[in-house]
């Protein structure tokens, strides 16, 4: 499943880099791509594990970027 979302809170390319990568290390997540410039972010995952894997992705970008979220 490939899906777009909105983020924001996101300040500079260096944490959107890191913040692709460790969501891309989660189990069921196929792709993670974050655009900086237009605060968008793609997946493609497990449809099975969607709940998990957004909720994780949450995790992951306030623990590098406090104060950023996601629109689902």
């Amino acid at each position: 499943m490939i899906q777009k979302y909105e983020i924001s809170g996101l300040c500079c390319s260096n944490c959107a880099a890191k913040i692709e990568a460790n969501i891309a290390k989660l189990d069921g997540v196929n792709e993670a791509s974050i655009n900086y410039i237009g605060m968008k972010i793609l997946l493609d995952f497990d449809e099975s594990k969607k709940d998990e894997i957004l909720k994780a992705t949450q995790n992951i970008m306030n623990k590098i970027e406090p104060g950023m979220s996601i629109k689902f």
